[in-house]
């Protein structure tokens, strides 16, 4: 029998990922019932090495945690606007953590800034108070 001892040493690198998301805006709307309006925006992605990650969007601030209808709240009203955020251009993929009808997004990094595209859309038929809507959507990035 013989023993032996085998020196095995490696290197673990810190690794950081970020994430930026740009404002999205749908602009001025009509307060009548009208058709859905749509909007763009983007997230971006950044690894300083190669890495797969997963972003996930929570329902935002004013929808209690559902994924079938977010919801703006008026600017010193009560009042709600139904939207919501998708994957894909055609809007049927909703973006959020995975539970209620919702998917995330994940991708792998090449250890460089990557950009995602983020669709939105005001759902149409709604009637509407006259102001200003806004929601807080919160971006967590998983690595």
């Amino acid at each position: 029998m013989a023993a032996g001892l085998l020196l095995v040493s490696g290197n673990l690198l810190a690794q950081n990922c970020s994430v930026d998301a740009s404002p999205m805006s749908f602009g001025g709307l009509e307060a009548t019932p009208g058709p859905a309006v749509d909007s763009a925006g983007s997230i971006t992605v950044n690894c300083d090495a190669p890495a797969s990650y997963l972003v996930r969007l929570d329902a935002g601030l004013h929808s209690n945690g559902q994924f079938i209808a977010r919801k703006m709240s008026r600017i010193q009203g009560t009042e709600s606007m139904e939207y919501n955020l998708y994957r894909d251009a055609s809007r049927t993929l909703i973006w959020g953590d995975g539970t209620g009808g919702s998917s995330a997004v994940q991708g792998t990094s090449p250890g460089f800034p990557q950009t995602i595209s983020l669709y939105g859309r005001i759902y149409g038929g709604q009637n509407l108070r006259i102001g200003d809507y806004t929601d807080i959507v919160t971006v967590t990035i998983d690595w």
